[in-house]
């Protein structure tokens, strides 16, 4: 852990003076290591597109001593923030811009239940979920229509993407459980270990993917058509962000959205002969 600072960070390096490896031990190292970073990525022409992440922060003051530092080594460096706590929302007052707000407080700000200290662009903003809620998640028991329905809910919310947790956790052993007390064995897997080693997509990774290739084809016809006549549509399939709720104590939302393939794609045809008679 650093001395001088407030995260309680643990970075193992190779010292090549003693050919051993170490642990950073103080804020200078920690800065210089972070530096060799960014570095790196300018040099290899992905510093454009290059987030430094933090997940689920709940502290402003020790947040705002690690963005300082950050923007020390580098001004232009972008941080983006997976958001659950609510009360980080409260006293956050910097820029929400690459925020990222998980579903059920997404549904307190909207519904008044949550204020923020700063007013946010959700139009810059990505949402997401995680090992909560229980519906409108990809989890292993969750109907495929839910992976689907996430390029239609990131277009009713009227935001610019979805952040997904996890790709994969391949383990070791043969026991592909983990947690097993919060997620079901498989719920890590959005792809899964062939036995060539070659990564198997899942089905709920590919309606995802399809989810995201409609909510593209929703922006192209909002640009030809306008918003009101393709929300209008869709809230058909979403239902209303209005209707949106969170249950706490079963962690499940309610609303209006269905399940109903066959709705999802009357939904396209008649966008696309609407494109087509324009």
């Amino acid at each position: 852990m650093l001395k001088d600072f407030c995260e309680p960070i643990k970075v193992r390096v190779y010292d090549k003076d003693s050919g051993k490896f170490t642990f950073i031990r103080n804020k200078e190292m920690y800065a210089d290591y972070i530096e060799q970073i960014f570095n790196h990525l300018i040099e290899k022409n992905l510093w454009s597109i290059t987030r430094v992440m933090a997940d689920q922060p709940k502290n402003t003051t020790d947040v705002c001593e690690c963005e300082d530092l950050l923007r020390e080594i580098r001004k232009d460096v972008k941080i983006k923030y997976a958001i659950m706590d609510g009360e980080f929302y409260e006293d956050f007052t910097g820029d929400t811009e690459n925020f990222s707000i998980i579903l059920d407080q997404y549904i307190r700000v909207q519904n008044g239940d949550l204020k923020m200290a700063t007013e946010a662009n959700f139009k810059n903003m990505t949402w997401y979920v995680c090992w909560t809620p229980y519906n409108l998640n990809q989890f292993v028991r969750s109907p495929l229509i839910e992976s689907r329905l996430v390029g239609y809910m990131t277009y009713l919310f009227d935001m610019k993407g979805f952040l997904r947790w996890n790709y994969c956790l391949f383990p070791d052993s043969d026991d592909f459980r983990y947690r097993p007390d919060v997620w079901a064995c498989g719920d890590m897997f959005f792809v899964y270990p062939e036995k060539a080693g070659v990564p198997e997509i899942s089905l709920r990774l590919k309606q995802l993917m399809y989810g995201n290739y409609d909510y593209s084809f929703l922006r192209y016809c909002e640009s030809k058509l306008g918003r009101d006549y393709v929300l209008d549509l869709v809230k058909d399939f979403t239902g209303e962000i209005i209707d949106l709720a969170y249950n706490e104590p079963t962690r499940e939302i309610s609303g209006g959205y269905k399940d109903d393939y066959d709705l999802m794609e009357s939904i396209k045809k008649k966008l696309a002969l609407k494109l087509e008679n324009k």
